[in-house]
Formats: structure tokens, sequence, C-alpha cells
């Protein structure tokens, strides 16, 4: 159970998951009328350039594993990311592109949010984004993609199983993704 577990975790990991949320970002701008240009740079920002911060971090042994274990190092990390996505926020609104910008500062509040979180407690980021990719898939494709929240059930019983968070951490993760999507959302009028 406990590569099952651990696979899962991988599958459904927010290295992996938080590029699909740009790269959906990409996609909607896209089908909106938006340059590839404009979304390539847009995703290299946003994306590409945190993950591979991350990975300098995890080579240079500045965190210790994959899953950032340790609260304390998950800070920089976050706080890189913030930066990129402040420059990707300010990029959308130079060129005009105020519905891209917009979904740029909701991914951004979230993290922000996360961030301060984490200076005191260990919130479960699986759950925040996996909660906030089911809410902006159902958000941007209609409420019959409902079904999607149903993988918060695997990922929360592995990172609990695996000693990663309790279930309030994943509880309280899983919550404020969802709700800060839909908030978000909401406030915008991307709905």
């Amino acid at each position: 159970m406990k590569t099952v577990a651990q696979a899962i975790s991988r599958i459904f990991d927010p290295i992996i998951e938080i590029p699909v949320m740009f790269g959906l970002t990409v996609w909607y701008a896209y089908v909106n009328g938006h340059s590839w240009l404009f979304l390539s740079v847009l995703l290299f920002i946003n994306a590409v350039l945190p993950f591979l911060f991350f990975l300098h971090l995890l080579r240079k042994k500045e965190i210790h594993d994959w899953d950032i274990r340790r609260r304390k190092e998950r800070i920089p990390v976050y706080a890189f990311a913030l930066t990129t996505q402040i420059a990707g926020i300010g990029m959308a609104l130079l060129t005009g592109r105020t519905a891209v910008a917009n979904i740029l500062l909701i991914f951004w509040i979230l993290g922000l949010l996360f961030f301060l979180i984490t200076l005191y407690w260990k919130v479960s980021v699986h759950a925040g984004v996996n909660a906030a990719l089911a809410t902006f898939l159902v958000m941007i494709l209609g409420e019959e993609f409902f079904w999607l929240y149903i993988i918060l059930l695997p990922v929360g019983w592995a990172r609990v199983s695996q000693g990663n968070h309790t279930v309030s951490e994943f509880t309280a993760g899983a919550t404020l993704g969802a709700l800060g999507i839909w908030g978000g959302f909401t406030l915008f009028g991307l709905v």
C-alpha cells in the first residue's frame, strides 16, 4: 500500500499540477483569442521558472526531499513562485489581457494564502492544488465536471497514510484551494 500511496502522491503532485493549471489558463486564453507567443512566455514565467528553481534547491540540498516535508524549506519555493507570478500578472495587464491577469491574480492570491499559512503551519499543498484544479475545471468546463472532486479521496488517503499530513492539514488545504478559486472567479465575474 505504501507504493500505491507514493504513486498517487507523485501523479497528483503540485509540482506537476501547478504547471497544468497554468497550461489550462494558457489554453483558456488561446481559445479566447490570445497569441501563442504571449502565452508561451507567460507559461515559462509562471510554471517553468519556478519548477527550475525547485529543482535547483533540491539539487543543492537546500530542500531535502521532493515533498518538501520540512515546512521552513517551502518558504523560498513559495517566495520565488509568487515573485514570478507577479511578473506574469504584470505582463498580462501591460498587454491588455485583463481576463488572463485576473485568473493569474486569483492563483497568486491563493499562493500567497498558502505561503502565509506555511509560515506557521504545514497546510497540505497537495490538497489545495488538487481542489483548486478541480474547481478551476468545474468553473471553466461546467458543473457536469463536479465528479473531478473525487480525486481528493485517494490523494488525501495517500498524503495522510504516508505521514505527510494530518487529516486537518489536508482538509484545510482542500477547503482553501476550492474556496479560493471559486471566490476569485466569482469576485472577478469569470463565471
